[in-house]
């Protein structure tokens, strides 16, 4: 398995990835670090430009997924935002599922 993983750090907000590069893209109480809401709102369009078409994202966070869901649909996808997982999680999330058209 570990031949088929890379683990990389960077700026979320300028991803260094071509465009449509992943089929899957997951973020795990990450982009609120983002200090700006203008940083918070590139790094989803970032998230969108490298998923390839037909890809999927998986975002989970606490706060600000409502503002995460206006963006990614603003960006052309598709958006499910679940609610608080109180009983599995602390803190309690929220999973935005974003789907990039075929």
């Amino acid at each position: 398995m570990r031949d088929r993983v890379d683990v990389r750090e960077g700026d979320a907000t300028a991803l260094t990835f071509p465009n449509g590069s992943f089929d899957v893209v997951v973020s795990n109480l990450c982009i609120h670090n983002i200090p700006s809401q203008q940083g918070r709102d590139k790094a989803c369009q970032e998230i969108v430009r490298v998923l390839k078409p037909g890809g999927k994202a998986i975002i989970s966070d606490f706060i600000r997924t409502g503002r995460y869901a206006q963006i990614f649909k603003s960006s052309g996808t598709e958006v499910e935002r679940t609610g608080m997982n109180f009983l599995f999680t602390f803190p309690p999330l929220r999973i935005v599922e974003v789907r990039k058209p075929a």
